[in-house]
């Protein structure tokens, strides 16, 4: 007999049972648990289409990202409108998590993203 039949042996069928539902429950919460969001309950006060229509637009989109969102997120060295679209300077190790909760909100047309 080997290590894991005496192993299945002392914890029986029961133990086999709790054994495969606590693998089962820990595959389930692996496949579920989403990264966590770095602005909770934040609600962007326009669409996408909004700021898309002028510049005026989005310097409205810049205003807000600076005074809610920007605070929240690493990383973020400066915005400036340039060509009708916010370029956004995002520091090297924060560049995918800040870039992907900003556009979780926003249509990524509106932005271009730079690495600083």
């Amino acid at each position: 007999m080997n290590t894991g039949q005496d192993f299945v042996r002392k914890i029986g069928p029961f133990g086999c049972a709790l054994f495969l539902a606590l693998f089962v429950l820990f595959l389930i919460y692996c496949f579920t648990a989403g990264p966590a969001d770095p602005l909770k309950g934040y609600e962007p006060p326009h669409d996408s289409e909004y700021y898309a229509q002028s510049g005026a637009a989005l310097e409205q989109l810049q205003a807000e990202l600076e005074s809610r969102v920007f605070p929240e997120l690493n990383g973020i060295v400066s915005s400036e409108i340039e060509g009708g679209k916010l370029v956004i300077a995002i520091d090297g190790s924060s560049f995918a998590s800040s870039r992907d909760a900003i556009l979780k909100y926003y249509d990524e047309s509106l932005f271009y993203f730079e690495r600083s």
